[in-house]
């Protein structure tokens, strides 16, 4: 008989961000004593950007590698149906540019939840601004904020 571990009650560990949750590692413990661990999805961010002419996004690469999930919008339109159908991503990252309004898309965001932290590369009103061609230092400030989701693997 296969166990079921959402059968049986469950604690969390949870990060220290005050921004945003983040499970990392759900434990739930069966009648018999063992020690199920799942897991979770790893930080989901949203990248708002024109779409490249004839390159790879950089930025989109860099985030994948370092193991976030990201979805991706390629219009003002298309990135606020993504965070009606996602609204617990854990960060945005705004590229003003051809049919990007950024600071339209961060307004929109703060007025849904102050809950996820905005990026922007040309924006104004954002809760951090990160230089165009330095895609490292959005990389280390989502770690901070998020937590390394490389570390779930370790945890294992």
């Amino acid at each position: 008989m296969a166990i079921n571990p959402l059968d049986f009650p469950t604690r969390a560990t949870w990060g220290q961000s005050d921004v945003t949750p983040r499970l990392l590692v759900q434990h739930a413990t069966t009648p018999c004593s063992q020690d199920i661990t799942t897991f979770v999805p790893r930080p989901a961010i949203l990248v708002a950007e024109p779409e490249p002419q004839q390159a790879l996004s950089v930025r989109k690469l860099v985030l994948e590698t370092a193991k976030f999930n990201v979805l991706t919008a390629h219009s003002t339109r298309e990135a606020l149906d993504i965070v009606g159908l996602f609204p617990n991503v854990n960060a945005a990252v705004l590229v003003d540019g051809d049919n990007i309004d950024c600071d339209l898309l961060a307004r929109q965001i703060k007025s849904l939840t102050t809950k996820i932290p905005t990026f922007g590369i040309r924006c104004e009103n954002v809760d951090y601004r990160i230089p165009s061609y330095e895609p490292e230092i959005l990389l280390q400030k989502l770690r901070e904020l998020l937590g390394d989701p490389r570390k779930i693997d370790e945890a294992v």
